[in-house]
């Protein structure tokens, strides 16, 4: 995490277990530093990662101590795909690498009739089978990135 701490990112990629489990202390102190604080989060940002169970279990305690911990699926996966669209939007990754991850994380956590990413996944996705036509794809997914952030 940065300067820019979002406790809620942090939160959606738990949800999405997209968060490695040796991130999970680092995350915590950035989370102490930006001024959130339970007994669960200061016992994983002082604890070494034992067991993957183990950081999972206090980092889910920790969210709760924090009146967090109630993030769905879809609302991870929203939350997911804004961070990326605001990356893709500011050059920090390409829009089809952007659009690539965030169709690996929704087929990662196959939510039933969730669409609202599906322009993120048909453009990553044609793109590849039609590379002649890659720029507009990429443009196409710029303006999503901009709709979504």
């Amino acid at each position: 995490m940065n300067a820019e701490f979002d406790l809620r990112y942090a939160e959606a990629l738990w949800v999405l277990r997209l968060m490695k489990t040796r991130e999970m202390p680092n995350v915590a102190v950035d989370a102490l530093v930006y001024g959130h604080d339970s007994r669960s989060l200061r016992q994983l940002a002082g604890l070494p990662p034992k067991t993957e169970e183990d950081v999972n279990l206090l980092f889910g305690r920790a969210l709760k101590e924090l009146n967090r911990g109630k993030m769905s699926k879809e609302e991870a996966l929203k939350h997911y795909a804004k961070h990326i669209s605001r990356k893709i939007l500011n050059s920090e990754l390409s829009p089809l690498n952007g659009a690539k991850m965030i169709w690996r994380a929704t087929l990662r956590n196959a939510v039933p009739d969730f669409h609202d990413l599906d322009p993120f996944i048909y453009a990553a996705s044609e793109a590849e089978d039609r590379p002649n036509d890659r720029r507009f794809f990429e443009n196409e997914i710029v303006a999503e990135a901009k709709r979504c952030s």
